[in-house]
C-alpha cells in the first residue's frame, strides 16, 4: 500500500512538472500561476501544495534535472580520445548544449529568487545537481587540459557557467524584440546557443 501511495504521489509530481514545462514553451515563468497549472493537471489546488509550496520549486526541481542531464553529457566527453585541439574541445564542450533551450531559458530568469523562495531540501536537491556539473566539467577539463593550473581550472568553471545564464536571451528573440533593434539600428546576427558558447570557448581555452 506504501508503495503504491509513492508511486501515485511521484506520478502526480511528475505530472505537474510536465505540465510546467508545456506552459513554459508558451508564456514566462513570471506569468505562470499555480492556478494555470491546475487547470491543466489533476492535482486539485489544496493537494498541489503536498508536492511543491511554491511554483519556484517546480522550476528548480526542472533546473536541477537539466544540470544532471548535462553533467552526463559532460561525462560522456572524457571517453572521447587521449588528447583533443583545444578549438575541437570548446566545439564539444558547446555541442553538449545542443538542445538545451530549456535549460538556458531558466537560467535567464532569476534562480537566485527561485533559490530563495525554496524549502531546504528542494534547494539542497539542486544544489546537489549543479555540484554534479561543476564536477563533470573540472573532470573533462582534467582529461583534456592537463597543463592547466588548479587555479586556472577553477576560474575556467566560474567564468563559463555565469556565461550560460546570458546565452538565452541572445539567442531567442522574439518578433518584438527583433522589431525594436531594427528600429533602434541595432544589427542583429542570429546566433545559436552553441555558436556563442564555442566563441566563448576558444577564447577560455587559450
Amino acid at each position: 500500500m506504501a508503495k503504491e501511495l509513492k508511486r501515485a504521489g511521484n506520478a502526480r509530481k511528475e505530472e505537474i512538472i510536465k505540465v510546467c514545462e508545456k506552459l513554459y514553451k508558451k508564456t514566462s515563468f513570471k506569468d505562470i500561476t499555480v492556478r494555470d497549472i491546475g487547470k491543466e493537471t489533476s492535482v486539485g489546488r489544496t493537494s498541489f501544495y503536498t508536492y511543491f509550496q511554491t511554483k519556484d520549486e517546480i522550476f528548480l526541481t526542472i533546473l536541477a534535472r537539466e544540470y544532471n542531464a548535462w553533467a552526463e553529457e559532460l561525462t560522456n566527453l572524457t571517453k572521447l580520445g587521449k588528447s583533443i585541439k583545444k578549438d575541437d574541445l570548446a566545439q564539444a564542450l558547446a555541442d553538449t548544449l545542443e538542445g538545451r533551450m530549456l535549460f538556458l531559458k531558466i537560467l535567464s530568469e532569476n534562480p537566485f529568487d527561485m533559490e530563495v523562495n525554496c524549502r531546504k531540501d528542494c534547494l539542497t536537491e539542486y544544489k546537489a545537481a549543479y555540484s554534479n556539473a561543476v564536477a563533470a566539467l573540472a573532470e573533462v577539463l582534467n582529461r583534456f587540459c592537463p597543463k592547466m593550473s588548479a587555479a586556472d581550472k577553477q576560474e575556467f568553471v566560474y567564468t563559463f557557467l555565469p556565461f550560460l545564464h546570458g546565452i538565452y536571451p541572445y539567442t531567442a528573440q522574439a518578433d518584438k524584440q527583433k522589431a525594436a533593434m531594427k528600429a533602434a539600428d541595432i544589427t542583429y546576427s542570429k546566433q545559436s546557443a552553441v555558436d556563442l558558447a564555442y566563441a566563448f570557448l576558444c577564447v577560455l581555452l587559450i
